[in-house]
């Protein structure tokens, strides 16, 4: 039967009642409606080819400031506005110095705004930070504080400070406003040379099962970490002080900690669980999940879960990503891991492998259910 001659008999039609409504239906974003039906109620999300052209708002910085990097939204002022972060990644301080820079656009955003004259711009000097300092690569957006205003954590992986290449996480408080100094904002600190604290930084997910979200951050050197710390200190601190720490179980410069995501649960128990890989731990890649809750000290290479890459797949892990969620439908999130390097059909094409939970036991590239390519060669 089709009671409303959309062409679509009643077993298949999700509303029988409305010839606008069947399988072969355009989705009407924001409705209220499965237009569709699809299961979903009319949310939409962007298709087909957009120009940059067509943007409603264009943000750009100085020349060779590589605008861009870590591009995150936050209400830093507290008038319920998104204002819009993102930082130079190769914005240069008061002595032509490359250090990097964060700024910081209050919303709400239309036309086009100079980064030069942000609303808020945080900063560091090459004579105190060193020189690369990588300001700002990773950002992460939370109200530590409480009180009402965002608040932004800005790693600085690759900052001079303690030892060469130490790196560091800044927390710069809201109301967020004119110049400011990362050297003037709580700091915490890695601990050792090469310890690139600050690569990576996730600070709205609770992964240690408290109520509260933590900030969570990873490092590039040999460390061999990734830190939790269940609160934001007060005070200067180390990565030494942090409330909870996953090694990665073996010394060297494994490049441990460099990628993660902890906003996967890949075992359906409700916490969230830790993907790291250790791109450098060997000729071929590993990467690690780890079952949350996240808390004391624990061993990746001890959790069980493991995929290994292969010499097809060497430096699968360069990208990892937990955040899609369920991708395939059946209750369990799944984990996408990049490879940046993949050589395919063309010279570092480049390729994306998923994962489906529950991820358990050992695993190889073979085990993915799906796989996205580059198109052509350096893609």
């Amino acid at each position: 039967m089709d009671a409303d001659g959309d062409g679509y008999k009643s077993d298949v039609d999700c509303d029988d009642g409305d010839s606008a409504v069947h399988p072969g239906a355009k989705e009407i974003c924001d409705d209220g409606k499965d237009n569709d039906c699809d299961g979903a109620l009319g949310a939409c999300r962007p298709e087909g080819t957009w120009e940059a052209t067509v943007a409603d708002a264009t943000l750009f910085g100085r020349a060779g400031d590589l605008v861009g990097h870590a591009p995150l939204l936050g209400d830093f002022d507290g008038d319920g506005n998104a204002d819009y972060a993102v930082c130079g990644l190769n914005a240069d301080d008061a002595a032509g110095t490359s250090v990097g820079r964060v700024y910081v656009q209050a919303g709400p955003l239309s036309g086009a705004y100079d980064l030069s004259k942000a609303t808020a711009i945080v900063s560091a000097e090459s004579a105190d930070v060193g020189s690369y300092a990588r300001l700002g690569n990773f950002l992460g957006v939370r109200d530590f504080d409480g009180d009402g205003y965002d608040d932004l954590a800005v790693g600085a992986h690759l900052a001079d400070l303690i030892d060469s290449s130490s790196g560091a996480v800044f927390i710069a408080y809201g109301p967020l406003s004119g110049e400011l100094s990362a050297l003037d904002m709580v700091g915490i600190y890695g601990e050792n040379a090469n310890t690139g604290l600050g690569h990576g930084l996730i600070a709205d997910v609770d992964v240690t099962d408290d109520g509260v979200a933590d900030l969570v951050m990873g490092g590039t050197g040999e460390d061999n970490a990734v830190y939790i710390f269940d609160s934001v200190p007060s005070a200067d601190v180390t990565s030494s002080d942090a409330s909870s720490t996953v090694i990665s179980g073996k010394t060297g410069s494994t490049q441990y900690g460099r990628h993660f995501d902890v906003r996967g649960d890949f075992d359906g128990d409700g916490s969230r669980d830790l993907a790291v890989s250790a791109p450098g731990i060997s000729d071929n890649s590993e990467i690690y999940v780890v079952p949350g809750p996240l808390t004391g000290t624990q061993i990746a290479r001890d959790s069980g879960i493991q995929i290994l890459a292969d010499d097809e797949h060497n430096d699968l892990g360069t990208q990892v990503v937990s955040a899609g969620g369920d991708v395939d439908g059946d209750g369990y999130d799944d984990l996408m891991l990049g490879e940046y390097g993949w050589t395919g059909k063309y010279p570092l094409q480049g390729a994306a492998l998923l994962f489906s939970g529950p991820l358990t036991g050992t695993l190889t590239p073979a085990d993915a259910v799906a796989r996205v390519e580059g198109l052509s060669e350096g893609d």
